[in-house]
């Protein structure tokens, strides 16, 4: 296996361009060759046309032989990741689908300044009325252990009762 650093694939305008253990590689996206130089691979990383990109790692589970390719791309202070599967399955199409929806998901979970908070969805008032409605939960939930506690002290008394009605007659 060679080094995830050095094995890239690279989306440009008039293609892509496929780079492994620094150098370029000769074989077109989607056929035998492709396949072939990927099934060589434990990482590489992956540029899209439109801009996004991720790294792709294989993962080996212990049962099987056959790993599994997962995307990763760490942006805004968190880590991306996304099930690619198993390695005929990382078309051209594929990694430009998967690039695009991790972007997506980036872009819309937008890091916060530092320092700063994150905006408040509610109002005050949403939060008095959560609060009044929490407050006559837990009003209910003390009547209903009230309630309880004295039926299991009341069953207590009646099992001691019987017990001692058992030991008399003996």
């Amino acid at each position: 296996m060679t080094s995830r650093l050095l094995n890239f694939i690279e989306g440009s305008k008039s293609g892509y361009l496929l780079w492994g253990t620094e150098q370029e590689i000769a074989a077109m996206p989607d056929s035998p060759e492709w396949f072939s130089w990927l099934t060589g691979l434990s990482s590489f990383h992956f540029k899209s046309k439109h801009g996004g990109h991720f790294t792709a790692r294989l993962e080996k589970k212990q049962r099987g032989t056959e790993g599994y390719w997962y995307a990763y791309r760490k942006a805004n202070k968190r880590q991306y990741r996304q099930y690619l599967g198993t390695t005929d399955k990382l078309t051209l199409a594929h990694l430009e689908s998967t690039a695009a929806e991790i972007e997506k998901n980036v872009l819309s979970n937008p890091q916060l300044e530092k320092g700063k908070r994150a905006p408040v969805k509610e109002t005050k008032e949403d939060l008095r009325q959560r609060i009044s409605e929490q407050d006559r939960e837990i009003e209910k939930l003390k009547r209903q252990v009230d309630e309880r506690g004295l039926t299991i002290i009341g069953q207590t008394n009646e099992i001691s009762a019987l017990k001692q009605q058992l030991r008399n007659r003996r």
